[in-house]
């Protein structure tokens, strides 16, 4: 791990970098990202190649996605969407900046907001505003037109929130757990690991959802409000980190770059293992985290409860913790019809700086073969 230090003695300034991490994972690569931001064209300012050009150059992200709530000042035209389209592909860069095809979509009946982002260079969108809208008709249209998406729920704690009795593992595979709108992990049936508990195979990122253009900025003032997608892909291409968010291969920070690895017997974040509960034995969790700063608190969650919490007190840390206790009886029963007892496990850190940072899940489920244990009521 490194860390690199720039002193200009003449004007009294000193900056050190965030932390480098040289073959920190041995296959993929950490890329940070801001998904979710206004633009004037719909409740915030700027325009989009500002966004990008901020998102790039100043905030020195490696990819960046228009999240736009549209029909506040305009209603969405073929012009102005073209208009996204073709910015999104001419900022898009592979190797130095990846941009994602995205908006917001709005929906009644308290299905909640979601942000929506297209897998290639190309998408539509939805006019949820013409017509009664929701969770349901939002997948029932992207699958009808063939696009590949990832649907995200916005501030699902917050704002009327979202409702969890919606689920869809094709087009909702993550939830923007922080943004402006503050932390959704709990607090409520609207929360994430309300979403968690029922059964929601949903990974974590983040999102500032800032109304002035500016990526990784606060919408009140500089850091208020952060949020971050950070994304385990194989190389800085549009398709690579889409793959990577559908694959629930990544982590939310609230805006610091904070390195995070977290396995279960070798298997990384995102994974949804299908064995026998009744029979699966201990499980090896390794955790490692690279702060920005003194690295307060490490936990491990495990069906939205603590069982290990660490104070590490340093900037670099990681250790492994093995939970031998029975998955038949830590098994968590199925909200939804087709799914099976299950249990989650996933990292959760705070610096002393305040900054956080969240893995996604990893999920043991009750294989098909065998006999299914008895699991806890909800």
């Amino acid at each position: 791990m490194h860390r690199i230090t720039v002193v200009d003695r003449a004007a009294g300034i000193i900056g050190r970098s965030d932390p480098i991490g040289v073959g920190w994972l041995p296959d993929r690569e950490v890329y940070f990202g801001e998904l979710h931001s206004q633009m004037w064209l719909s409740m915030g300012t700027g325009t989009t190649d500002e966004f990008f050009s901020w998102g790039r150059d100043a905030a020195g992200l490696d990819f960046c996605a228009p999240a736009n709530h549209y029909n506040w000042r305009y209603e969405v035209t073929e012009d102005i969407w073209r208009d996204l389209v073709d910015a999104c592909n001419r900022w898009n860069e592979p190797g130095r900046f990846v941009t994602l095809v995205s908006y917001e979509s709005a929906g009644g009946h308290g299905s909640g907001h979601r942000n929506v982002y297209f897998r290639g260079d190309n998408g539509a969108f939805d006019y949820w505003y013409r017509r009664p809208w929701g969770a349901e008709p939002l997948w029932e249209w992207l699958e009808e037109c063939g696009w590949e998406a990832i649907t995200i729920p916005h501030h699902p704690r917050t704002l009327g929130g979202v409702d969890w009795e919606h689920r869809n593992d094709r087009f909702q595979r993550l939830v923007e757990i922080c943004s402006k709108w503050g932390i959704a992990e709990e607090g409520g049936p609207r929360s994430v690991q309300a979403a968690l508990r029922m059964g929601h195979r949903l990974g974590f990122v983040g999102g500032t959802d800032s109304h002035y253009g500016l990526a990784n900025q606060g919408s009140y003032h500089v850091n208020d409000g952060n949020g971050l997608a950070c994304v385990l892909a194989e190389e800085k291409t549009r398709d690579a980190i889409w793959r990577a968010l559908y694959e629930r291969r990544c982590y939310a920070t609230t805006g610091d770059r904070i390195l995070l690895d977290f396995a279960l017997d070798g298997r990384p974040m995102g994974t949804d293992l299908q064995t026998d509960l009744a029979t699966h034995g201990p499980r090896t969790l390794r955790m490692r985290v690279a702060g920005t700063h003194r690295v307060d608190a490490v936990e491990i969650v495990r069906n939205g409860e603590v069982v290990l919490a660490a104070q590490p007190g340093v900037e670099d840390w990681e250790a492994e913790w093995v939970d031998d206790e029975p998955l038949e009886a830590l098994a968590l029963a199925p909200t939804f019809g087709g799914d099976r007892p299950f249990v989650y496990y996933y990292l959760r850190v705070r610096q002393g700086n305040r900054q956080q940072a969240w893995s996604s899940p990893i999920w043991l489920t009750q294989a098909d073969e065998g006999p299914r244990p008895a699991a806890r009521e909800r």
